[in-house]
């Protein structure tokens, strides 16, 4: 049923002029002062609502006398604190924007909760870029028909078990752009309806077994833009219906591919923007509903490995493109995915792509390359032929397909060439850029070495340990931690001091051989923690030493006191390898800490690396107390001050004629009108102590300095 009643004609003008005929609504009651007040067509419910537009009103306060049947109420872009303090009884409000406002809690101007018990019907409410801070039990309360609920760009950091209960019908909730470090799974109880949650723009680092337990029946997850590193296996599990998971723009080195496996409706993946190295076999597979995955933007991915997508029978499209060190797709990537219909591998570091790549990919329409340096050899001789001959597959843009080497083709332009006589038919082996040629690894950690090899006829790899080639390293032969995937892939698994050495990637093929070899350097693992700012409830921390890019660091601290041997480390955060700095809150005043960093070692034990002892500040820091003083010595020069106009001006009382005492009247005059502008200038100086102190002064307070004739401001 729509939401207001009206005449065919005058929903057709609302839809095309958005306001309908203003002076039919309000009747009989004005509207209120800086708003506007109209029946307005609504594209968030596609209804014609009694609407009451205060944007940018400059309203300091909630607005009274509103219309009792108000449906939609506008207060974006004002300055609004507090809520009102009566009741609010709006039965027929549907929406409620109060975004761009200075809220900092859902409470009333007398401190009542519950502030939208009048607001039973409410179906949007939208609190975003406020101050908001924390979301306590029942702040909700009322509000049974609310739909969507975004507290978008607030200071928001925790929230209570049940903070959003009773609100069985919401469907949308948008969290984004706040300070959460954790998500909890009681946050989420009884929203059984709701299917879209926005958590991007955070500062979550770790996903746990049960954190969306409750939410059966999401469609739509949101978690980029956060420092995530880490999911568990089982993080997901209860998510049957997901259909979109946004991951992008996060700090995970490897793609989850246990948890993603028990998303089995899921639709659309975005992991771009991810330090994700490679991604591996098996990483993408068995997704039966799978359309489209988007693996762009990854600063450090080198390589896609053999099986990388398997299984994928709908998969439609695959954004492979701007990855600035993506040498190599493997010619095996993808395996039973008869569906892709486009591939975009543009603005790549390929030199090479094979003909199995696309021969995989029966139904495949589109596809990009350029931006990549291209080697124009023997090993892109097929394309070049598939090009000059007309297909179902479209190229993108492959005018700008360049050939990058060898001399004689460089900056040549792809098509230009002729594959017969430009292009030869075989070649020797080259060996692709996978691995640095020196590595240093601390004891306990690990390292894998990728080696791929192109030519023609098609070149065998095989692995060497120790200087001059060494001795053959066996895919057969048992090693406890060393084994070789593929045959192709190098792993070194708990690195020991021994497996310091030279290894060596051998590629061979009948025309020629080509070697490249790398350095393993085993180091014990040191860091060591400085301080970098202290306040009174917070310690922020650098750190240096040796540590590879992937070694992951927890942060605990342990108060110091007279019974110290009863004081246990507490967990204060997770540091990952992109992080360079961390911030510990919540600390105490004046007190001693602790402040260790630690290390999960290969059976899963933490390791002290590194601590500091170090004092917060008093509650009141010395800048406020310098200025507490400098206020006392103003105070006391304009008392001085004070004392000698007045000695001054009874000296010529006594010296002069009565015209003398007319003077000395009009002085007394001005005098008072320079006391009434230093004492405005000495209460600025008061609000700036305040402002140092994180006082506010009451609404009262100011109210009764201003009518003694105090400046209030700067």
């Amino acid at each position: 049923m729509p939401l207001w009643s009206s005449s065919s004609d005058l929903h057709s003008s609302a839809v095309n002029d958005a306001v309908v005929d203003e002076s039919q609504w309000p009747v009989g009651k004005c509207c209120p002062r800086g708003c506007q007040c109209a029946v307005r067509y609504s594209e968030r419910f596609r209804e014609l609502l009694k609407t009451v537009d205060c944007f940018n009103a400059g309203l300091q306060a909630f607005p009274e006398n509103l219309p009792s049947d108000t449906q939609a109420l506008l207060l974006r872009h004002n300055g609004i604190r507090l809520l009102p303090g009566a009741e609010l009884w709006l039965p027929d409000l549907v929406q409620l924007d109060l975004s761009h406002n200075r809220l900092n809690a859902l409470v009333s101007q007398d401190f009542r909760e519950h502030v939208f018990d009048g607001m039973y019907n409410l179906r949007s409410l939208d609190l975003s870029s406020n101050e908001l801070r924390r979301l306590r039990l029942n702040d909700f309360r009322g509000l049974f028909n609310l739909e969507e609920l975004n507290l978008a760009d607030n200071r928001i950091s925790t929230a209570a078990d049940g903070a959003f209960h009773g609100l069985l019908k919401l469907e949308t909730l948008r969290l984004s752009g706040n300070r959460f470090t954790f998500v909890q799974a009681g946050w989420f109880n009884n929203l059984p309806a709701l299917r879209s949650l926005a958590l991007n723009r955070n500062y979550l680092t770790l996903l746990t077994a049960d954190n969306f337990r409750p939410l059966t029946q999401l469609v739509s997850l949101d978690l980029s833009r956060n420092r995530i590193f880490r999911i568990h296996d089982t993080a997901f599990n209860s998510l049957n219906r997901l259909d979109v998971l946004r991951l992008s723009a996060n700090a995970l080195v490897s793609v989850p591919r246990r948890a993603l496996h028990a998303l089995r409706q899921l639709r659309s993946i975005n992991l771009s923007q991810n330090p994700i190295f490679r991604i591996q076999t098996d990483d993408l597979a068995d997704l039966p509903q799978l359309r489209d995955v988007n693996f762009s933007a990854m600063q450090r991915l080198r390589l896609v490995d053999r099986g990388a997508f398997k299984n994928l029978p709908n998969l439609l499209v695959v954004d492979l493109h701007d990855n600035p060190y993506l040498g190599y797709v493997d010619r095996l990537a993808f395996v039973n995915t008869p569906a892709i219909s486009h591939l975009f591998l543009h603005n790549n570091n390929l030199t090479v792509l094979e003909s199995d790549v696309l021969d995989a990919l029966p139904a495949l329409q589109e596809m990009s390359l350029y931006g990549n340096p291209i080697r124009c050899d023997c090993n892109v001789r097929w394309l070049r032929q598939r090009l000059s001959k007309p297909g179902t597959v479209v190229y993108h843009e492959a005018d700008r397909i360049v050939c990058d080497s060898p001399m004689e083709h460089k900056y040549k332009q792809f098509t230009s060439l002729n594959p017969d006589t430009d292009l030869p038919s075989s070649c020797a082996p080259r060996i692709l850029y996978m691995f640095d040629p020196k590595n240093k690894r601390a004891v306990g950690e690990s390292i894998t070495y990728d080696c791929r090899a192109v030519g023609e006829p098609r070149p065998k790899i095989q692995w060497f340990i120790g200087v001059d080639n060494g001795r053959p390293i066996e895919p057969s032969v048992y090693h406890p931690r060393r084994r070789l995937v593929n045959g192709q892939t190098l792993s070194l698994d708990k690195l020991q001091a021994d497996d310091t050495n030279t290894y060596t990637c051998v590629a061979e093929n009948p025309i020629s051989t080509a070697k490249s070899s790398t350095t393993l350097q085993i180091t014990t693992l040191q860091v060591r923690l400085h301080i970098s700012t202290v306040t009174s409830t917070s310690v922020t921390i650098t750190w240096n030493g040796s540590s590879s890019d992937s070694t992951v660091f927890q942060i605990f601290y342990r108060p110091i006191s007279s019974q110290q041997q009863k004081q246990q480390h507490q967990y204060a955060g997770t540091v990952t390898p992109a992080m360079r700095t961390y911030t510990v809150h919540n600390l105490r005043p004046n007190t001693m800490y602790d402040l260790c960093m630690a290390v999960e070692d290969s059976d899963d034990v933490m390791v002290n690396l590194s601590c500091k002892r170090v004092g917060t500040e008093p509650l009141q820091s010395q800048q406020s107390v310098e200025h507490s003083d400098r206020l006392v010595i103003e105070s006391s020069s304009l008392k001085n001050r004070n004392e000698r106009a007045t000695l001054a001006a009874v000296l010529g009382a006594f010296a002069c004629s009565i015209i003398l005492l007319c003077l000395v009247a009009v002085a007394v005059s001005g005098y008072r009108a320079i006391q009434r502008r230093q004492a405005g200038q000495a209460f600025s100086r008061l609000s700036d102590l305040f402002s140092a102190n994180n006082a506010v002064a009451s609404l009262e307070q100011l109210a009764t300095l201003k009518a003694n004739g105090y400046t209030i401001g700067s």
